[in-house]
């Protein structure tokens, strides 16, 4: 086997184990990522419903998600892929206090 195999090899395991569990697309779950309404609710979902089956990936695909307060968990890896914004709401009425 030579250094390049090896390379390979490595490297497919390490993306491998880096890319365990369920994989959660905030759009899956009602997520428009238009920009207009605030899409909290629908990001937390997928950080929950990862959290719940031992973790995961919560993917952002490409928009603008208005958010307020997203309580990350263990286990769950948050991705936005190239063109995904998060922008925090400007109503502080948004945020509740923890």
């Amino acid at each position: 086997m030579n250094k390049r195999s090896i390379y390979v090899i490595v490297t497919l395991a390490i993306i491998t184990l880096s890319c365990s569990g369920e994989m959660y697309n905030v759009k899956n779950l009602g997520s428009r990522g238009d920009g207009r309404g605030l899409e909290t609710r629908y990001i937390q979902k997928a950080i929950d419903k990862a959290y719940e089956a031992g973790g995961g990936v919560v993917e952002v695909p490409p928009g603008t998600y208005l958010v307020a307060t997203i309580i990350l968990k263990d286990n769950v890896e948050l991705h936005l892929q190239p063109g995904a914004r998060i922008l925090g709401s400007p109503d502080y009425r948004d945020y509740p206090e923890i």
